[in-house]
């Protein structure tokens, strides 16, 4: 078992929070693990946010644990292999159907495009990706040389928070230990000027 060290943690004032499924240290785990969850789940033929229970469950950590020792924790539901939970306290996910428009691209490189819509794409050129809507452009990451591992993908895009509009999960590792940067963009909310606005962060570093 491949054990992460993993950052959980709402952006500003979004009261939006983003947890992978996976094993951590015990001190990496949320306290308030208990509350509202989520599950991103591929059902079949259609991707569904399902609320869920998250799971929580003493397991050995290799990297800090001695003999029988289980200070570590397993992150798990009865979902499906869940793609990732997310939380809100304002209530922003409702369990139901959501529909994708994209879905798990490889490593982004200069010169990528990402067809989404009607006059909406994401394309990757030497300063950055950036999402692109209705002749508005808004900056989401950098470009990574990908000299060891490095880089950005797209975890998913589509609507997640029941507005009609695009929502974007990023996966942005700038450096080669970071095993998970999973970046949560959401259209509710956006700043004036932009077209989403990041809610959430969980960065996971690979031990």
């Amino acid at each position: 078992m491949v054990l992460l060290l993993a950052t959980l943690l709402a952006l500003g004032d979004s009261g939006v929070s983003l947890l992978l499924p996976g094993s951590f240290h015990n001190d990496e785990v949320p306290a308030d693990i208990s509350r509202r969850w989520h599950a991103l789940c591929h059902t079949g033929s259609s991707w569904e946010l399902t609320e869920v229970k998250v799971s929580v469950e003493a397991v050995h950590d290799p990297l800090l644990d001695r003999g029988k020792e289980t200070t570590g924790w397993l992150i798990s539901t009865s979902c499906a292999d869940p793609l990732l939970f997310v939380n809100s306290d304002a209530g922003v996910f409702e369990s139901g159907e959501v529909t994708p428009v994209l879905t798990m691209t490889g490593l982004m490189s200069p010169g990528s495009f990402f067809h989404l819509g009607e006059d909406e794409f994401i394309s990757v050129d030497g300063t950055g990706v950036y999402y692109n809507s209705n002749g508005i452009s808004q900056r989401l990451s950098d470009v990574y040389e990908n000299l060891y591992g490095e880089g950005v993908s797209i975890v998913w895009a589509g609507d997640l928070d029941g507005d009609g509009l695009t929502d974007i999960i990023l996966d942005d590792c700038p450096h080669y230990a970071i095993y998970a940067g999973y970046r949560l963009f959401l259209s509710t909310c956006a700043e004036t000027g932009e077209l989403l606005g990041e809610v959430a962060e969980f960065m996971a570093i690979s031990c």
